[in-house]
């Protein structure tokens, strides 16, 4: 084959390239319908997967506690399945625990809540008539209200707007049902990965080399071993966190007598699992369940989680999940920061092991370019 024949080919593939992009850009919306809905019907799968991944992790640990009871080659199915089997539950068994620690306290939160709501009400009245001499327009504009007429438009609206509620609450069933559906799908499509994930990884790795150039596999190859690394000790180092986060906010407002101790300190430690900000996130909630008791003591409980908020962020948070995942403090805070800007949630999840990932491919790389470099400087040397 000339040269001639190869410039023209890969002339041929850029045009093809070409085409096809302006073709996407021109019809940009029918690509995004499509996509859309592969991920709808993909969707059961993709949940499969993080739940493969999630479950792997405790899955791994136990499989090697139970190799040195379970030694004969023969078992080995059996010893997976109560890996499985293990891993779910404890997972199960954790949710568990959380949800007897928070609904009774948020029942009885809710409670104190109504009860206390008409005495507040009361107050607020109380309050606008002592001081309506200093609000004339905010009495002017009360007494300008006209009850009866509001009550009629208030019973028109509810009478036009009660079909497209109901249309509404049908929309918000079908997607429950819907995300019930595709959970179910996924735990049995992860149940599956993990029963055969040796042989998946097998063929994964056939099919790439296979099909595509030995240095380009290896790449991949690097990249999915670096990354599976990365999000293991991502999901260990911030399931570490998140108990050390609410074990001291617990003991923390037990010291100081706060109501709720239990479960105020579940909650920031389940919101934990949101890198930096989510402490916040569980504390909000927390203070308004602590405002229905005592202003002050609301008052107090935020103070003492800003404080250690604070000593979380710094000290806490980039060293144990920062440590684990081999991430210095800095892009930790960066890619909380970046990942929350641009995709809000998910971003600040996802965020840290990413950066993790592509903060150790910069690393290696930096690291062969300076041995290359080191190696011509010293030829150079040489001659």
């Amino acid at each position: 084959m000339n040269k001639i024949e190869i410039d023209y080919k890969k002339t041929l593939k850029l045009v093809i390239i070409a085409i096809i992009a302006y073709w996407i850009l021109n019809h940009y919306q029918i690509v995004l319908s499509l996509l859309s809905k592969l991920l709808s019907v993909l969707m059961p799968f993709i949940i499969g997967c993080m739940i493969a991944f999630v479950l792997n992790v405790l899955m791994i640990r136990i499989e090697k506690q139970l190799s040195k009871v379970i030694v004969n080659p023969k078992l080995k199915i059996l010893k997976r399945v109560l890996s499985i089997l293990g891993s779910i539950a404890l997972v199960v068994g954790v949710v568990a625990i959380i949800i007897i620690l928070i609904i009774p306290e948020l029942v009885s939160a809710i409670k104190v809540i109504a009860l206390s709501l008409p005495e507040v009400i009361d107050n607020l009245q109380n309050w606008t008539d002592s001081h309506s001499i200093y609000l004339p327009q905010l009495e002017n504009l009360i007494n300008q209200i006209d009850v009866e007429s509001l009550g009629n438009e208030l019973s028109k609206f509810a009478k036009t707007e009660f079909s497209g509620v109901l249309d509404s609450t049908i929309d918000i069933l079908a997607v429950i049902v819907n995300g019930i559906v595709n959970f179910v799908l996924g735990l049995v499509f992860a149940i599956y990965i993990l029963m055969s994930k040796e042989t998946l990884k097998d063929q994964t790795k056939r099919l790439i080399n296979a099909y595509l150039p030995s240095k380009v596999a290896d790449n991949i190859f690097e990249v999915a071993r670096l990354s599976r690394t990365t999000f293991s000790n991502f999901i260990i180092g911030q399931t570490v966190e998140a108990f050390i986060l609410g074990a001291l906010c617990t003991i923390g407002m037990i010291i100081l007598g706060l109501p709720y101790a239990p479960m105020v300190g579940s909650l920031v430690g389940i919101t934990a699992f949101i890198p930096i900000i989510g402490a916040f996130i569980g504390g909000a909630i927390g203070a308004f369940m602590i405002f229905t008791v005592d202003y002050m003591q609301a008052f107090i409980f935020i103070i003492f989680l800003v404080i250690l908020q604070q000593l979380e962020g710094d000290l806490i948070y980039p060293r144990v999940v920062g440590s684990t995942i081999g991430l210095p403090s800095i892009w930790v805070l960066f890619a909380v920061t970046v990942g929350g800007s641009l995709w809000r949630i998910t971003g600040v999840l996802l965020g840290v092991p990413i950066v993790s990932v592509i903060y150790s491919l910069v690393k290696i790389q930096v690291k062969n370019r300076e041995k290359r470099l080191k190696v011509k400087e010293n030829v150079e040397v040489i001659e």
